[in-house]
């Protein structure tokens, strides 16, 4: 509570849990400007691992993305996933030590919470449906405290028009 006090998380944390989730604006989730930056380490390494940079005006290069798998036959509601970002340089040590979101994750999983990924997704237009789920992997019920947790940076606008998760 201190450290949600300290940072000023108070109204954030009262919103995360009455409605199970907080969208944190830029000035308090990414205070020290990171969001640029790891935007601008996404694109290289998508274009290093891929071969192309992603086209961020349009989303031509990831346009009905296929994901590799030749048992799925649509284009990948989830597109290009990036895994081990951590390795991929500072500005991801940062991310993922970001006071805002470490703080939040240990309100809801406490102090032993464990890292089990840390990924970019690169999407682009698609027409596949992406089907209401979670990410905990036991069947209902569930109890009422957190079993897991998901922090995101959105790097580009995240609405209707131009893509979200729902």
């Amino acid at each position: 509570r201190a450290e949600i006090s300290r940072l000023g998380l108070e109204s954030y944390v009262e919103t995360l849990d009455e409605q199970g989730f907080v969208l944190l604006p830029p000035e308090v989730a990414d205070p020290t400007g990171l969001a640029p930056r790891m935007l601008e380490r996404i694109l290289d390494v998508a274009e290093r691992r891929s071969g192309f940079r992603p086209d961020l005006e349009g989303g031509s290069s990831h346009k009905d993305f296929k994901v590799g798998n030749p048992f799925i036959e649509n284009d990948s509601p989830w597109g290009e996933m990036m895994k081990s970002l951590v390795h991929e340089g500072q500005v991801f040590e940062e991310a993922l030590m970001n006071p805002v979101v470490l703080a939040l994750v240990t309100h809801l999983c406490g102090y032993s919470a464990v890292l089990s990924s840390y990924s970019a997704l690169v999407k682009g237009p698609n027409k596949s449906d992406f089907n209401f789920h979670s990410d905990i992997l036991l069947p209902a019920p569930w109890p009422d405290h957190a079993l897991v947790c998901n922090a995101t940076y959105v790097l580009t606008p995240f609405d209707r028009e131009h893509g979200s998760t729902a």
